[in-house]
């Protein structure tokens, strides 16, 4: 019974998921990203920037800026 207990608890925690929240702090490093906060390689390719903010779902708060190759 305690793993299903454990799937209701997390499906309710999935369920609430809250938007990404930012700061002023935030902001200034997001649009200064220069490098993946996960895998610490370039962001920029020729022509465009291959990145988008990464968040926890359960908090809002603003981790980085992420490549989607490297969040996924």
């Amino acid at each position: 019974m305690s793993v299903l207990n454990d799937e209701k608890l997390m499906r309710a925690e999935l369920a609430d998921k809250k938007l990404l929240e930012m700061t002023s702090g935030d902001w200034r490093q997001y649009n200064s990203a220069m490098e993946c906060h996960i895998c610490n390689e370039s962001l920029l390719k020729p022509e465009f920037r291959d990145s988008f903010a990464v968040h926890d779902p359960n908090t809002g708060e603003y981790y980085g800026q992420s490549h989607k190759r490297c969040y996924y």
